[in-house]
């Protein structure tokens, strides 16, 4: 007895066909998975951008409000404390900021492109410290009031101190 099995299979073509459906499906893959990285890359860089303002912005401020004199010489802004040790110094480079306090030094990495302090009137002793940043791709002035606080005035007008 002779057997007529017949195998069953696929032909080149059904097999060229179906590589050629995965290597589509596969690019496909590819191609989302690359779109979805870049848009993450972007969005982390845009967070750290925003992330590196909002503290800059909040630890200047603070140490604003905690100083009672001020000196900028260059792109140096130094906001001087009762406490001589406490003094916070703030340079403006151009690709970043540092603030030196006690024996730390923080970076803000932020793109600097102008700085300048504005003096106020005489008598009420308030200068504005304007500093231009890139963020985001564009550009944003910060401004910020470096009052003298009431006790040095007051010493200054009755008891002449400079």
């Amino acid at each position: 007895m002779a057997m007529n099995r017949q195998l069953k299979g696929f032909t080149i073509l059904e097999a060229l066909l179906s590589l050629l459906i995965l290597s589509i499906i596969i690019s496909l893959t590819y191609l989302m998975f690359n779109l979805f990285n870049r848009q993450m890359l972007l969005f982390e860089k845009e967070n750290t951008q925003m992330l590196q303002y909002n503290l800059f912005n909040k630890t200047i401020k603070y140490d604003m409000n905690a100083a009672n004199g001020f000196e900028m010489e260059g792109n140096k802004l130094l906001l001087k404390k009762y406490d001589d040790d406490d003094d916070v110094g703030y340079s403006f480079e151009k690709m970043h900021i540092l603030r030196a306090h006690y024996e730390t030094v923080d970076t803000f990495r932020l793109l600097v492109t102008d700085y300048k302090l504005f003096e106020g009137e005489e008598q009420e002793e308030t200068r504005r410290l304007e500093v231009s940043l890139k963020l985001l791709e564009e550009t944003i002035v910060a401004h910020y009031f470096l009052s003298q606080n009431n006790a040095e005035r007051i010493n200054k007008k009755y008891f002449h101190e400079d």
